[in-house]
């Protein structure tokens, strides 16, 4: 993130059944996220065009969750055009931000993401929400990283996962809460990264 006093909230793998509640109940708090989405999801489409309509920022997570290291120019394309058609029906545009799934890119993906024109987006808080060790553990690991925060630290991008009824129904209720007693302000990852 390029910028201090802010907070990208993210999440990948949906939608899910969860995921329309969630975006509703951000919408509801004034809170704009990114959604790294699989374009497999497709009994979802509804709610991908939700998120659109409510202001939420709509990514690329590849089609089928697929690592891209490794894979075939061929793959790549496939795996990234596949999504961009599934986003572009529910909303009439298509994304220029992805982030890899496992965070995982070599020489070969990362140049034909960039001829594709996306932006690649990571992250630097992870709780950790995906091995489901409960909110205890995934609250000080947020802890630890923000705690350490100065005000000139910049921004931070979150990852979390929509796809866990325990990351909708509990962490992200958290978070939410934490991340404003810091004075953080929400944004995008287009608004972080400017």
């Amino acid at each position: 993130c390029n910028r201090a006093g802010v907070f990208a909230l993210t999440f990948d793998d949906g939608p899910s059944q969860y995921s329309y509640d969630l975006a509703k109940s951000l919408h509801q708090q004034g809170i704009k996220a990114t959604f790294f989405i699989n374009g497999n999801n497709t009994t979802y489409l509804e709610v991908v065009k939700y998120y659109y309509d409510s202001g939420h920022e709509l990514a690329s997570h590849t089609y089928e969750h697929l690592n891209l290291a490794g894979k075939t120019e061929a793959e790549v394309r496939r795996q990234m055009n596949a999504q961009s058609d599934v986003i572009f029906a529910a909303t009439g545009r298509r994304p220029q931000l992805m982030r890899p799934p496992e965070g995982a890119l070599d020489d070969n993906a990362s140049r034909i993401l960039k001829e594709l024109g996306y932006s690649n987006v990571m992250w630097d808080v992870d709780p950790k929400d995906w091995e489901l060790k409960g909110l205890a553990a995934e609250q000080s690991i947020v802890q630890a990283i923000m705690d350490a925060d100065t005000p000139t630290t910049l921004g931070h991008i979150g990852l979390l996962h929509d796809i866990h009824p325990t990351t909708v129904n509990t962490l992200v209720p958290w978070i939410t809460q934490y991340v404003r007693q810091k004075g953080l302000q929400f944004v995008t990852v287009s608004d972080c990264i400017g």
